[in-house]
């Protein structure tokens, strides 16, 4: 157990850079994007769904990464392990998340083997601070509620984390909490990071869904506000 910390802990760097027009630098792809139509179904008078077990619908391994950051364009991930209805992103402005103001940013989700992987895109506008939560507006179930702050552009430095061979299984839920424990150190060292890059492998199989959750369920307290962008190992 000692040894996987170290490894963990041995492969985490912090580094902090100047760019030379004072932005961080694309990291997302080039596919060009349009503002997302929010969603206005669930205003439409439908026949009431039966529940059978809330706990199936409830959003889990919440992620955001940079879809393009120079235009503050993120990219929401998260997970349920029973098919969404009608999947969005509810986010407003400020710290205390007011459904009422709240506007509903449609997602896709994309079923592989017992994952239900729901995506949204958001445009966040940089240096103002949003509230957010997954939620089904059929179902009327979502997740926790959380915070996340547009980029920093007030400053022409950047700073971020590279880890890498995280590789959380389904049996070595450890792993899982020992990087918590990291991002929860550099959290209180470093106000300001812009995101967290890590280059595989983050989980020893690619196709369990309970490798992901184990990797990712321990640390959605900061992963929930700070990008995070896996590259394959």
């Amino acid at each position: 157990m000692k040894k996987m910390l170290a490894t963990i802990c041995a492969v985490v760097m912090v580094l902090s850079f100047v760019g030379c027009d004072g932005r961080e630098q694309d990291i997302a792809d080039d596919t060009e994007y349009s503002d997302p139509t929010t969603d206005t179904s669930s205003a439409v008078s439908e026949e009431p769904i039966i529940i059978t077990d809330e706990k199936l619908y409830i959003p889990h391994s919440l992620t955001v990464s940079y879809y393009d950051a120079a235009e503050g364009i993120y990219g929401f991930t998260w997970n349920t392990d029973s098919k969404p209805y009608n999947a969005v992103l509810q986010v407003c402005e400020g710290t205390s998340f007011d459904e009422s103001k709240a506007v509903n940013h449609k997602a896709e989700v994309e079923t592989l083997a017992k994952s239900n992987i729901c995506k949204a895109r958001v445009t966040l506008e940089a240096n103002k601070t949003y509230s957010y939560r997954a939620y089904d507006t059929k179902a009327k179930i979502g997740g926790d509620i959380y915070t996340i702050k547009g980029r920093n552009t007030q400053s022409g430095r950047f700073t971020f984390v590279h880890v890498s061979d995280s590789q959380v299984s389904d049996d070595t839920t450890e792993a899982g909490r020992y990087f918590g424990n990291i991002l929860s150190f550099l959290d209180s060292r470093y106000s300001n990071l812009s995101f967290l890059l890590h280059t595989g492998d983050v989980v020893q199989n690619g196709g369990k869904e309970s490798d992901w959750r184990n990797m990712l369920e321990p640390s959605v307290e900061y992963l929930s506000s700070l990008p995070f962008m896996a590259i394959s190992g």
